[in-house]
């Protein structure tokens, strides 16, 4: 994922040698992960050469960072969502973030806001006023009690309960793909460099968002489609928009403030 993404910042700074340097590493590197570690049977990937054990952990990582086969990557993330929150806060963000990129953000809500000694509940009931380090002190009897690693839903919740991120350097181009779950609505800002991305959205039988944007970004809009839904309105008016299994990519970017129903 490191050499994906260096290949990425290569790109952006038109640096076409190192892009492809890069990008060949990537492509080399992840054909060598797949044939050693990818069990196909079982459609999960192995702890180790030399083991037929597959853990959480050996399973998250590659869902979250984009590496599992495609046609798999439902079935891994059902996998994970049954299993529970078997890892530290740390690999809590990356467990959370595979769920939401792969149809699975009703899990991932679930254990965000689950109970048990490995929760973020726990942490409050147990008066913390800031994330830990560790879920319990039983788990790291030394932990720390202002931990940054700890905080995962304070990233998560913009990036895939609102929907907003960026997919141009700058912020110039932004996505808005909110994920709802099993919510009923939601509303917040983001900040960029440009000022606040405002999102707020209602669900029920149809899905119903505002946007505001400031000037010098638009958003690309990824939505979800309810059960039956037709099509996409932008300010009252129908627009192009293609239906993806259970999204709807509208076609032109938006700009400005912007009230969006998917009906």
């Amino acid at each position: 994922r490191s050499l994906e993404l260096m290949a990425k910042l290569a790109d952006a700074l038109d640096r076409d040698a190192e892009a492809s340097r890069f990008a060949a590493l990537y492509d080399r590197t992840l054909a060598a992960f797949q044939l050693q570690l990818f069990e196909e049977q079982a459609g999960l990937y192995r702890d180790g050469i030399d083991t037929g054990h597959s853990s959480l952990h050996a399973n998250l990582f590659p869902l979250a960072f984009g590496l599992v086969p495609e046609a798999h990557r439902e079935d891994v993330a059902g996998w994970l969502a049954r299993r529970g929150m078997r890892c530290s806060v740390y690999a809590a963000q990356y467990l959370l973030e595979a769920l939401f990129e792969n149809g699975a953000a009703d899990k991932a809500l679930e254990l965000m806001a689950a109970s048990g000694d490995r929760s973020w509940r726990h942490m409050v009931e147990s008066g913390a006023t800031i994330t830990w380090e560790a879920w319990d002190e039983k788990y790291k009897p030394n932990l720390d009690w202002n931990h940054a690693w700890g905080a995962a839903p304070a990233n998560l919740l913009p990036r895939y309960v609102l929907g907003v991120q960026p997919i141009a350097p700058g912020w110039s181009t932004a996505v808005i793909t909110p994920n709802p779950g099993n919510l009923t609505f939601a509303g917040g800002k983001v900040p960029t460099k440009h000022g606040p991305i405002k999102v707020n959205w209602t669900q029920g039988e149809t899905f119903d968002i505002h946007v505001q944007l400031p000037a010098r970004v638009s958003a690309t809009l990824d939505l979800p489609a309810p059960p039956g839904s037709r099509g996409v309105q932008v300010d009252g008016t129908p627009v192009e928009a293609k239906r993806s299994g259970n999204r709807w990519l509208v076609q032109d970017n938006v700009a400005g403030n912007r009230s969006i129903v998917v009906y």
